[in-house]
């Protein structure tokens, strides 16, 4: 449901936005719909994908007891960030060939490689997807050997890598045409982090309390503080990368501004959900674990209609990365 969700918020706030691919005039070279297209789905699930991939690893990383490794829960959570990282590779190189098309201005059943090659060796953007790549492959192949080793190493730096992975869009995304490049690419970073950390650790927690609810309270005790420094950091970052972009004009008269307005409900609205949790759901898990199975219900309600949010936004997001101020 959220990946529907989340296409359908994307094809909204392109349409809405003003980004919506459109055929170009005769005459001028055209890459069709597909690329048109294909371009922010193929962007849309290559975020969702890496942000889950942070999200998993955070578990064992800071979330997880140590008893979650004989259980199994620890190595289920590395296998299942490989196989995140993999989907996010497929993701990778499918806006590699889009890319190409785009850049090209043919579509893709007129490629060759060269204008693969070109695109890959010649411009920053393609410089940055094929960092993405190996970083991608990499990341999902030592995943799947550190669960098969279940040698409780390597956490760390998979989480590392996977943040990395996640905010080398910022580098080419809008704010490599803001004037203040290295401010807005600095803020940009500290936003898609953020994001990251705060809907990925969610949606990790989710999972958590289907395969081992015993571990939901502490978990998400550990979390929430977490959550808390992502929520500032994302709404602060938010706004200065906006008004550095689009300046006060852009942001009350143009299909930018009302996509970062309606980014900004859907931010208010979470916000309010995270204090419920504070007050109430984390409360109801520390003082009843010792029926994990009845008192996680509240929680999970609660998170899954933050995730519904979350997917709201992140497809307004994708479609602000393409929307002219």
């Amino acid at each position: 449901m959220l990946p529907l969700v989340a296409l359908a918020s994307l094809a909204m706030a392109l349409f809405l936005g003003g980004g919506a691919p459109t055929p170009s005039p005769p005459g001028l070279p055209d890459p069709g719909p597909v690329t048109g297209w294909g371009l922010p789905v193929a962007r849309l699930v290559f975020d969702a994908a890496a942000v889950a991939t942070t999200g998993l690893l955070l578990l064992p990383a800071l979330f997880l007891d140590r008893s979650s490794r004989a259980t199994g829960t620890w190595s289920a959570a590395l296998k299942t960030a490989s196989t995140t990282a993999a989907v996010a590779a497929v993701a990778v190189a499918a806006q590699i060939i889009l890319c190409a098309s785009d850049v090209a201005g043919r579509p893709i059943s007129g490629l060759n490689s060269a204008d693969v090659v070109r695109f890959l060796t010649t411009l920053t953007q393609g410089w940055a997807l094929a960092a993405q790549l190996v970083i991608a492959i990499g990341l999902a192949m030592s995943l799947a050997a550190a669960a098969n080793r279940r040698d409780g190493a390597g956490e760390w730096p998979a989480l590392i890598t996977s943040l990395v992975l996640v905010s080398l869009p910022a580098l080419v995304g809008h704010s490599a045409s803001t004037r203040n490049h290295t401010t807005a690419a600095m803020l940009l970073m500290a936003h898609v982090l953020g994001a990251a950390v705060w809907v990925g650790g969610l949606a990790a927690l989710v999972w958590l309390a289907r395969r081992a609810p015993d571990q939901l309270a502490s978990a998400a005790t550990r979390f929430s503080s977490m959550a808390l420094g992502c929520a500032v950091l994302l709404g602060a970052s938010g706004v200065i990368a906006g008004l550095l972009h689009a300046g006060w004009a852009g942001l009350t008269s143009s299909g930018y501004g009302l996509l970062l307005g309606a980014k900004a409900v859907a931010f208010t609205t979470l916000v309010l959900c995270g204090w419920r949790h504070r007050h109430v759901t984390l409360p109801q898990l520390a003082l009843n674990n010792a029926d994990p199975h009845r008192w996680r219900r509240p929680f999970v309600r609660l998170a899954s209609t933050e995730l519904l949010i979350m997917s709201l936004a992140l497809g307004t997001a994708v479609a602000l990365s393409r929307t002219p101020v």
